[in-house]
C-alpha cells in the first residue's frame, strides 16, 4: 500500500482533506466551505441568495454548536458535515474524518484549541451574513496539519 499523501476529491473538487491511508493529516476549513458552496450552487443552477445561505448556515451551526468545550477542528468538520447533510442524500465527505478520527473533548493536532460551541451560535439570528461570520471564525486557523 502506498504511503503517498492523496488530495480528496468529491466529483473533481479537493474537499480541503488530505489523506494518508486511513488518517487524515491535513484539513483546510476554507477549502471545504468553498466545495460546499461550489456543489450547493451546482445543485440548484445558480448563485444561492444570501438569506438561504443564512438560513442553511444557521441550522448547520444549532446542530453542531455544543454548550460544553469542543475542539475547534471538530466543531468545523461537523459544521461542513451537517451542512452537507442538509443539502444532499449521500455521505459527506467528512464524515469518516469526524466519525472515525476526530475527538470532540481533546485536541486533534498541535494547532487546534478548545472552544465552547456556543461562542459560535451566540447572536445568531442578529446576523445577516452568516457566511462572512463562519469565515471570520474558522478561517484563520485552518489549515489544520497533524
Amino acid at each position: 500500500m502506498s504511503s503517498a499523501h492523496q488530495v480528496v476529491h468529491y466529483e473533481g473538487l479537493p474537499v480541503g482533506l488530505i489523506q494518508l491511508n486511513a488518517f487524515y493529516p491535513d484539513f483546510d476549513f476554507k477549502q471545504g466551505f468553498k466545495f460546499i458552496e461550489a456543489m450547493i450552487e451546482k445543485k440548484h443552477g445558480k448563485e444561492i441568495e444570501a438569506c438561504m445561505w443564512n438560513n442553511m448556515i444557521t441550522h448547520a451551526i444549532v446542530v453542531s454548536a455544543t454548550k460544553s468545550q469542543c475542539s475547534t477542528c471538530w466543531l468545523a468538520a461537523k459544521f461542513l458535515h451537517e451542512l452537507w447533510k442538509l443539502n444532499f442524500n449521500t455521505k459527506s465527505p467528512w464524515h469518516d474524518f469526524l466519525v472515525n478520527q476526530l475527538k470532540m473533548k481533546k485536541l486533534n493536532s498541535h494547532d487546534d484549541l478548545m472552544i465552547y460551541g456556543s461562542y459560535l451560535s451566540g447572536n445568531l439570528f442578529e446576523d445577516t451574513n452568516l457566511k462572512q461570520r463562519i469565515h471570520q471564525f474558522f478561517d484563520t486557523k485552518f489549515p489544520m496539519a497533524w
